[in-house]
């Protein structure tokens, strides 16, 4: 067996030392965790009962930062929960070996078929005040955009918010993003790492499993250091810190696991981040909850909808949209949208229609919340496009429908209607069109081509896109122009599916592309963080993602001699 030295971390995860640890401990406890030819078959249930919870709860979340678990993340959430249940800070029983965890875990299987193929990064970039902090999405697709919007509605635009409500939020949001970012370094991540996941979870090697186990331990005393030199209130902690045998740790709904929720977990001294990929859901799941505890969450909504139909003309001009000052007739009382006209060819309309998807979130409640379409939607859409058809009668415009479903977190189901003759349409979520309009050899007349052929396709055989009209999108995209294979029989009738995560890889090549990021500027004499993306695809070459006085073009320094 393998002799542990008395400075080496301790195996059982705690990120001490193992003279400070388990060394005083009755028993080989540190020999049980060196690696065995002899370890003997061990069930999950049995593993929970017997051994120690801390190190197991510590290797979950070690193993989250395993580049080969990427999107293994309801399988780990389910292990997390169920050790929560069974956690004991100051436990005492013996450690499992080396083999018997891996057997366990890896052969975990439970859930499996809940997880999706991979869309997003490993690891992506949440701005804040410091500039970059690295985050872990895990399967929350475009979470880290959300995030990165609501921060700039409370911390960057003019806003009549409560003000114990931002202060609030800005010592959760900083402390966590910290505590990400502190981890990431730790383990030697870089931003935007892609790597391909496997079907199984994958244990890293022993030596790497205890480097990155170390990762996810924080002392409080150093996070109080933090904290003073921040200004942030340490107590934020106590509302990400899961309670042992708390009620919340009863609850078998996926969607209100409370591992997505509370992130962190108290062990003596130490803070253990068990779930670094449930940071970002978390903290937007907190400002939530805060919103509504301060009586602030409509006006934090209306907000983050301003911020994302701005985006949405911004994304759409640089396609070749005109804005128009055409004002439509008025909008009906109550209904949950935002509304433009723009002008993209010579007789030519688009009604873009921003859906406000968290409008009827109750006050009392924090997590998604399901909102179905409702018909005055329908008869505002019809309106909008006779008015449109006949605004101009020399002159009949045909016109183009674009709902855009804001992104908030919180689920949301449209079906967008069959346009009328001469006329399309289509629904895209707002990072959808964002990374549409990101992709290469996009010009004014794309989405209405694409929703053309959609249209024409649906006519044919009925199209099944399960996991949203993206899919199709790629689709479309890889076949050039067609979403029906070329070299066969057209279908007549039926239906074709079309197979959820087919717009994965397209989603991914764009995001590596554009790699957004923030970079260090002096504005008006003082050090501040402008973001920008992607300008020239030959180099790293970055812009300004807003529009300004200062107008700025980056190059990112060069790692080696450039002849």
């Amino acid at each position: 067996m393998a002799k542990i030295g008395r400075n080496d971390p301790c195996p059982c995860g705690s990120g001490k030392k193992y003279k400070h640890c388990h060394l005083k401990q009755e028993g080989s406890v540190a020999e049980a965790t060196v690696p065995s030819k002899k370890a003997t078959k061990t069930t999950l249930a049995t593993m929970l009962t017997n051994y120690n919870s801390v190190q197991i709860l510590g290797l979950l979340g070690a193993l989250q930062l395993h580049l080969a678990n990427h999107g293994r993340n309801f399988r780990l959430e389910q292990l997390c929960l169920s050790t929560l249940r069974q956690f004991n800070p100051n436990d005492k029983r013996p450690l499992a070996t080396w083999e018997q965890l891996k057997e366990v875990i890896e052969t975990y299987t439970d859930g499996a078929m809940m997880e999706d193929p991979l869309s997003n990064a490993f690891t992506e970039i949440a701005v804040f005040e410091e500039g970059n902090y690295i985050v872990y999405p895990g399967i929350y697709d475009g979470f880290t955009d959300i995030l990165n919007h609501l921060t700039e509605c409370i911390f960057l635009h003019r806003h009549g918010l409560n003000k114990d409500f931002t202060k609030r939020v800005r010592d959760a949001i900083g402390l966590l993003l910290f505590i990400s970012n502190s981890t990431a370094n730790d383990a030697e991540h870089i931003p935007y790492i892609f790597p391909e996941g496997k079907s199984y979870i994958e244990f890293p090697d022993y030596d790497n499993a205890a480097r990155l186990t170390d990762a996810v331990y924080f002392s409080r005393a150093y996070l109080q250091e933090i904290c003073d030199t921040a200004k942030f209130d340490i107590s934020v902690l106590n509302d990400f810190l899961v309670q042992p045998g708390s009620k919340d740790l009863d609850e078998d709904d996926p969607d209100k696991n409370v591992v997505n929720h509370k992130p962190l977990i108290a062990i003596n001294d130490d803070i253990l981040l068990y779930m670094p990929t449930g940071i970002p859901n978390a903290l937007i799941s907190y400002i939530y909850q805060k919103a509504n505890e301060y009586s602030c969450y409509d006006e934090l909504m209306e907000l983050l909808y301003d911020r994302q139909f701005h985006l949405t003309g911004v994304l759409l001009a640089n396609t070749g949209w005109l804005a128009t000052n055409i004002n439509l007739p008025a909008q009906p009382a109550g209904l949950p949208v935002k509304e433009a006209v723009f002008q993209f060819d010579n007789q030519k309309l688009a009604y873009v229609c921003y859906i406000k998807t968290g409008q009827l979130v109750a006050k009392e409640e924090t997590g998604p919340k399901v909102k179905k379409l409702a018909d005055p939607l329908d008869e505002r859409t019809k309106e909008v496009v006779q008015f449109l058809s006949t605004i101009e009668p020399k002159q009949p415009f045909g016109v183009f429908c674009l709902y855009i479903i804001g992104e908030t977190a919180n689920d949301y189901y449209f079906m967008w209607s069959k346009p009328s003759v001469g006329n399309q349409s289509l629904a895209l979520k707002y990072r959808e069109l964002w990374t549409i309009t990101h992709s290469s050899k996009i010009h004014a007349l794309s989405l209405w081509k694409f929703a053309k052929c959609y249209s024409r396709t649906n006519e044919l055989t009925r199209l099944m896109a399960m996991g949203g009209t993206m899919d199709a999108y790629a689709i479309y995209r890889k076949n050039r122009g067609s979403l029906l294979h070329s070299d066969d029989a057209n279908p007549m009738g039926g239906m074709m599916m079309i197979m959820n995560g087919s717009s994965d890889e397209f989603r991914r090549e764009v995001q590596k592309q554009q790699h957004e990021h923030a970079v260090p500027i002096f504005y008006e004499g003082k050090l501040a963080y402008a973001k920008v993306s992607r300008f020239k695809n030959y180099a790293p070459i970055y812009k300004e993602k807003e529009i300004s006085k200062y107008f700025r073009i980056v190059i990112e320094n060069f790692k080696m001699p450039v002849l």
